[in-house]
């Protein structure tokens, strides 16, 4: 038997560091071999040019075998600003990798939002199979009454946590009303993006939406478009938010140029 335990980037990173001892010396008093596979943000781009063994195919393989038992898949992200980092910081330590901008389409293939699916295929993918949903529809399962001679405790830090800052707002829906726990509420008022003054010339998606890179850059360079306006949109105030965020460090870095 093997256990196959994967580094990350960010915060895992720390727990790849302080936990992965404890198993080792756990699995191997059992018998059990560690191995460590480098799927962190810089690994992904070191395989992608062929500078490194690619850790994640190997494990994208894997978890479609039913051999393999998945006990945690890793989060991974990483964003543009983070990409470029990366390979800013891999080119200093002597690495021949190429700019972001020259190898957009290889670099775009290792960014976490490419990179999750690969780790939730097969038996890994947590899903609920048709089946499994349709016998839960016809058969409804309900937890049944609460008796007051259980000893189970809920305790809560009482203060400067999540519970005791929560609030709560009253939402009237189809005039019913109901309240709902909130810990911040944001009020959306249906306002529309200004976009009149913009040229036709603006590449578009059949919807009208701004298409546009993942930098925010439209189809003329020194137009960005951000938020409900793109084409893709989810209509997300986060969203909305992390796309001026990159799409500002892209006109910083087109200015520099110019």
């Amino acid at each position: 038997m093997t256990v196959i335990y994967t580094y990350t980037d960010e915060a895992p990173a720390l727990a790849t560091h302080s936990f992965l001892p404890v198993i080792e010396a756990f699995a191997g008093a059992a018998g059990v071999d560690v191995e460590l596979r480098d799927i962190s943000l810089s690994g992904r781009i070191l395989a992608a040019f062929e500078l490194e063994p690619d850790a994640l195919a190997e494990l994208g393989e894997l978890a479609r075998s039913p051999d393999a038992n998945i006990i945690k898949l890793p989060n991974i992200s990483a964003s543009i600003p983070q990409l470029k980092a990366a390979i800013k910081e891999l080119q200093d330590a002597g690495f021949d990798v190429p700019a972001y901008e020259d190898a957009r389409e290889v670099y775009d293939r290792v960014k976490g939002s490419a990179v999750n699916p690969v780790l939730r295929e097969g038996n890994s993918d947590r899903r609920a199979p048709a089946s499994v949903k349709a016998y839960a529809r016809k058969h409804p399962h309900s937890m049944g009454a609460w008796s007051k001679d259980s000893r189970t405790h809920v305790a809560t830090m009482g203060a400067d946590d999540f519970r005791s800052t929560e609030r709560s707002v009253t939402v009237e829906t189809a005039g019913q009303r109901k309240s709902v726990p909130a810990s911040a509420v944001f009020v959306y008022l249906d306002q529309r993006p200004a976009e009149e003054f913009l040229p036709d010339s603006l590449a578009r998606d059949p919807s009208g939406h701004i298409v546009v890179d993942a930098e925010g850059r439209t189809s003329i360079p020194t137009v960005f478009a951000v938020g409900d306006v793109r084409a893709g949109a989810r209509y997300s105030l986060s969203d909305a938010i992390a796309d001026g965020q990159r799409a500002a460090q892209s006109v910083v870095t087109t200015l520099k140029k110019s």
